[in-house]
């Protein structure tokens, strides 16, 4: 398995995900267990986004301190070179520290398991789950509280690394609002019951372009991926897609959500006008 940005093992890698380590990745590590780098995501602390550095500065050994992997197997000394390696490289349990920049006391913690040329992910705080509900809250307006939980569900198997089952919860969201389209073409008697009786998912959403998000009428084939990933795809498979279809999904839910906003807001600017028109009236 190929090693993938340092963002992704930090933010999407769930839990006790295995990866590889050949000898050309040696250099890669060091820079990974030395990370000082700065990662943009949700900061649970300041309940908002912030940008976090790597605070895992190189310790000098010996009063040597090599900037990268390559600096070390410059060591002459043969015996030193091998103590440098086993400081900086050697097996065991690797805690990375990130801190949030607004406020230096707000820690980000990763935890990684090195050992027999593997790196397992054993540990974070903040969870992948806790990172992906803050960003789906806004949602609350436009789905059922049942449907915000198997939403939240979805997401929450994500990060423990179980992929068909996140395809079921999003399924069942995307159907949802099928569902609620055709309750609402039904009370408006632009269709019946019987119209949508042994037709196929496409069909329906073809009857009801004008009563859904126009996202999800121009990507109908997202309800064709997500139960093709529940019967025929493996958990790897559905694990790696999954973050596109969940973007997808998304979008979908953004148009229903800037609609309630701007429906309030209409509600909102209405009755100031009113209360202006009242205050002006007789004057």
């Amino acid at each position: 398995m190929a090693l993938p940005d340092f963002e992704i093992l930090f933010l999407k890698t769930p839990l006790y995900e295995v990866f590889s380590i050949e000898e050309l990745d040696l250099g890669y590590l060091f820079d990974f267990f030395h990370y000082t780098g700065r990662i943009d995501f949700y900061c649970p602390f300041c309940k908002k986004d912030s940008t976090f550095e790597g605070d895992n500065k190189l310790v000098n050994y010996k009063s040597i301190a090599p900037k990268s992997y390559a600096d070390i197997g410059k060591i002459k000394n043969v015996g030193l070179r091998n103590e440098l390696y086993q400081y900086y490289m050697g097996y065991g349990i690797k805690n990375i520290k990130l801190t949030c920049t607004r406020h230096r006391s707000h820690i980000a913690g990763f935890q990684f398991h090195y050992y027999d040329n593997s790196l397992t992910k054993i540990g974070q705080f903040p969870s992948i789950s806790e990172l992906k509900q803050e960003k789906i809250k806004k949602y609350r307006k436009v789905l059922s509280p049942e449907q915000y939980k198997e939403l939240n569900r979805g997401i929450g198997l994500t990060s423990h690394g179980v992929g068909i089952g996140s395809y079921v919860y999003l399924r069942r969201i995307f159907e949802n609002l099928i569902y609620e389209a055709i309750h609402k073409s039904i009370e408006e008697k632009a269709f019946s019951d019987n119209d949508f009786e042994g037709i196929r998912m496409n069909e329906k959403i073809n009857l009801l372009k004008q009563y859904l998000p126009q996202f999800l009428y121009e990507n109908k084939e997202i309800y064709g991926l997500l139960s093709k990933g529940i019967h025929e795809l493996s958990e790897n498979e559905c694990l790696e897609f999954f973050p596109v279809l969940q973007v997808g999904i998304e979008l979908i839910l953004d148009e229903k959500h800037e609609a309630v906003l701007r429906e309030e807001k209409k509600k909102k600017i209405s009755k100031e006008l009113d209360r202006m028109k009242n205050k002006f009236k007789n004057k």
